[in-house]
């Protein structure tokens, strides 16, 4: 195992992997759409999502949420304006872990960490678990994770305990890990 203290910190909730197939074009735009609260989409925005995202829901969902901060999507009289210019003009990776990364980035050093010992913990995490690992006290943590919660990397599934929201942004922070820090 990548981890020699793993037995530690199992939790009692059983973990469940569920294997999806990738979107349809069709469902790609469907979900951009629903994602958007749109009844319509641009044929040029659908099309970049299902190329960009090879059909990937998180991706789908990544790359608009990228585009909108990058200002190349935005609301215009009840329909989405795409920039097409701008669109061809950003730069975004092709792995949506990378993706994620980057809007990581946003996030104070100290959030980062937290979230990296989190992630060591597991995809669901205890808030007082998370304290006594990062010698924080529990309302300090709750209030530091805040902006991971608005940057929409972890959300709240209990009073006390937090999730990543997806298992691969939990591997994004764990890959940011150093071995010593491990």
């Amino acid at each position: 195992t990548l981890f020699p203290y793993t037995t530690l910190f199992r939790s009692e909730h059983p973990v469940k992997r569920i294997a999806l197939q990738p979107l349809t074009d069709l469902e790609v735009g469907a979900l951009a759409r629903r994602y958007l609260r749109a009844d319509r989409l641009d044929p040029s925005l659908s099309l970049q999502l299902v190329q960009r995202s090879r059909g990937s829901p998180l991706a789908v969902v990544e790359y608009i949420s990228a585009m909108l901060d990058a200002g190349i999507l935005r609301p215009y009289w009840g329909e989405w304006k795409t920039d097409l210019t701008g669109l061809e003009k950003l730069s975004l990776p092709t792995d949506v872990i990378q993706l994620i990364l980057r809007r990581a980035e946003g996030l104070d050093e100290s959030i980062r960490t937290m979230l990296g010992m989190a992630a060591v913990l597991g995809n669901r995490f205890d808030v007082a678990q998370l304290s006594r690992v990062t010698e924080t006290p529990e309302r300090e943590l709750e209030q530091a994770l805040a902006p991971a919660v608005a940057a929409n990397l972890i959300e709240h599934v209990e009073a006390r305990e937090f999730s990543f929201v997806h298992d691969r942004i939990q591997e994004a922070f764990l890959s940011g890990l150093s071995e010593e820090r491990l």
